[in-house]
């Protein structure tokens, strides 16, 4: 239990929700897990708890739009695919 305890308590200072906590507390004694997991379990919980649409369609997350382009540098050619990109 002190180590239980001691995770706890720093997750608590940290400022997560005690209700994620007790979430990842009951995942913790469901599956048997050792207590040094239970820091991943609260990020387990706080992934589940966000709702699909604000991951995206793509999976990439919030910050992933439809109008990003990715930085192609203008002065090199293309190197793979045969010379086309």
């Amino acid at each position: 239990m002190g180590l239980v305890g001691r995770q706890v308590k720093l997750l608590l200072d940290e400022g997560f929700d005690p209700e994620v906590i007790r979430s990842a507390l009951k995942r913790l004694r469901l599956k048997g897990l050792h207590g040094s997991v239970l820091p991943s379990l609260v990020n387990e919980a706080l992934n589940a708890a966000r709702s699909p649409a604000a991951v995206g369609a793509s999976g990439a997350g919030p910050w992933a739009t439809a109008s990003h382009l990715p930085y192609l540098d203008p002065t090199s050619e293309p190197t793979g695919f045969g010379g086309r990109l």
